[in-house]
């Protein structure tokens, strides 16, 4: 079975470029759709999400090619109505092809997605928006159809500031005719403003993205295209707890500290030394304190994404910590692997306590999503021993040669068959 084996221990010294983001890379190629012409988007992560993402485009007609990290896309051919169950089963963000599909083909099938098991995901905020936009839609075994759409209002409110419903709904609304149409509450994740910078490179006119209004004014078409996609903050704020825990100094020159300044905060407070005038640079000795309560929320409160990360990084510190997880409800899944490692959590009121300890001891561990695998390498870099992280599969899916950017930094790690 593959598996991460690592010695821990050791200090991480060095520097390096963060990987593109995930959360803002898949989004991204699924608005090519709406391109006339040729996409090349730059700074894109090879990982498991991408190579789907990019397979649903291939699924529904569109020319792709992946060099090193750079796609050249090309969506000027007639799409497909139907996203294969297979593929929108693999990944959680299929469903931001909804939206510049629904704008391309004006009747369209999506199956529910799948990806990392989290706690209820459902996409009734996206349903319930494209009523809101005008379409009709209705249901046939475990599928969805969306057609019809009348003429949209000119503001939306969003029940909740979901980022894949402002996703959607932009681009959605990005090609078309008519006046300007709010969007009131959106999520403001830095992503989210990613997307509109790209679609405006294209020749959407929007703007608002990171504020309370995002204001869209629907052009005729877009044109041919290049981009170069963010770097992943919440991959900077992995390998940033993995320093914190270990001890060392490390450099990422191209993470941008305005995209995580509360989780800088919170690593700050625990007793880590950061300097942002070029990317991000962390000097830790160890010696962690605790943080007392962290509660996850939309940006720019806490990322859910940095949770469990955060939690192993308090596994290890001088005090108690409360991590309160108010996005998804079953993203604690780290935490009985984290004791098996010797870490004192507990939960309370359905919130994880967790009480540090000296030292982690290097244990048999197993990822069972995405941001778990991270935080239990990031617990086996500071262990003490040998540990083994298995579900390579899950930790692939958003972290592009993790062990060869560790290496880089002085981790003793490898990935085994």
């Amino acid at each position: 079975m593959d598996r991460f084996e690592i010695i821990g221990g050791h200090k991480l010294e060095g520097r390096f470029s963060v990987q593109g983001a995930k959360n803002s890379c898949l989004p991204i190629i699924a608005a090519t759709m709406l391109v006339q012409g040729e996409t090349v988007l730059h700074n894109c992560p090879d990982l498991k999400d991408t190579e789907v993402a990019v397979s649903i485009l291939n699924s529904l007609g569109c020319y792709t090619e992946r060099q090193g990290n750079d796609i050249y896309i090309n969506s000027d051919v007639n799409l497909e109505n139907t996203i294969p169950e297979e593929l929108m089963s693999k990944m959680r963000s299929s469903i931001m092809f909804l939206g510049p599909l629904l704008s391309r083909n004006k009747c369209v099938r999506i199956y529910y997605p799948g990806g990392c098991k989290l706690g209820p995901r459902p996409i009734n905020y996206h349903i319930d928006a494209f009523r809101a936009l005008g379409a009709e839609t209705y249901e046939e075994e475990n599928s969805i159809f969306f057609k019809n759409f009348s003429a949209p209002p000119r503001e939306i409110t969003l029940e909740y500031p979901s980022v894949g419903v402002t996703e959607n709904i932009m681009t959605f609304l990005a090609v078309g005719q008519g006046d300007e149409i709010r969007i009131k509450n959106p999520a403001r994740e830095p992503e989210i403003l990613d997307l509109q910078n790209f679609l405006n490179s294209a020749g959407a006119k929007i703007k608002g993205a990171g504020n309370e209004e995002i204001i869209i004014k629907p052009v005729e078409k877009l044109h041919n295209t290049e981009y170069n996609i963010m770097p992943d903050r919440i991959a900077t704020l992995t390998y940033l707890t993995s320093v914190a825990m270990c001890g060392g100094d490390v450099i990422i020159d191209n993470a941008v500290p305005e995209h995580i300044r509360k989780p800088i905060k919170l690593l700050e407070k625990a007793g880590a030394e950061i300097r942002d005038s070029y990317g991000i640079r962390l000097i830790s000795h160890r010696g962690i304190k605790a943080l007392g309560k962290i509660e996850t929320g939309p940006y720019p409160d806490f990322p859910t994404d940095a949770q469990a990360c955060f939690s192993a990084l308090m596994s290890t510190s001088e005090g108690e910590t409360e991590i309160c997880e108010n996005v998804f409800s079953s993203r604690f899944s780290h935490c009985d692997e984290l004791k098996k490692m010797g870490a004192d959590i507990d939960f309370r009121d359905g919130n994880a306590v967790v009480k540090g300890v000296k030292r982690l001891k290097g244990a048999e561990v197993y990822a069972s999503d995405l941001r778990c695998g991270a935080a239990l390498i990031a617990a086996g870099l500071s262990a003490e021993g040998r540990t083994k992280v298995y579900g390579t599969e899950f930790i692939d899916r958003g972290y592009e040669n993790i062990e060869k950017v560790l290496r880089k930094i002085g981790a003793d790690i490898k990935r085994l068959s």
